[in-house]
């Protein structure tokens, strides 16, 4: 009788530990998944974040916010403080839903010389942990001035 106390107070621990591990596992899978589904206003964010960094010449946010071989294919640019507009036209997420993806964006600045230049361009990202970073931006197209 004594035995098969101790074996139902044994099995009930047993329950209580993998319901508790059951517990752990769902909320780290919300989490998770949690951090990734906001990737898309992630990844504006991280490129405002990107060029505000450029526009204050932060090497240390610059290399926080870039992934290690990043590349830009963007010519040099005169970011002078409120003097660029940056538009977004949407992103597209990696191959695995949420997560690394592209985003498109137009970024307007003067380019040095008192002209002002339309960049067309795709910022890749990637993760690195569960921290996205900007892995390349690649220059798309560039648009011509029609008014002097």
């Amino acid at each position: 009788m004594r035995e098969a106390a101790a074996n139902v107070a044994m099995s009930k621990k047993r329950i209580a530990v993998l319901a508790l591990a059951a517990v752990f596992a769902v909320l780290a899978i919300l989490f998770a998944s949690r951090s990734f589904r906001g990737a898309g206003a992630g990844r504006s964010s991280l490129l405002a974040r990107y060029f505000t960094a450029l526009e204050d010449a932060d090497p240390v946010l610059l290399d926080e916010l870039v992934a290690d071989g990043f590349r830009s294919e963007l010519p040099p640019l005169d970011l002078a403080r409120g003097d660029w507009e940056l538009y977004s036209f949407g992103d597209s997420p990696g191959a695995g839903g949420d997560g690394p993806g592209t985003q498109r964006f137009l970024l307007v600045a003067g380019d040095g010389s008192g002209k002002r230049r339309a960049l067309l361009a795709d910022m890749e990202t990637a993760r690195e942990g569960l921290v996205a970073v900007i892995a390349a931006i690649r220059l798309v197209d560039e648009g011509r001035s029609l008014a002097p």
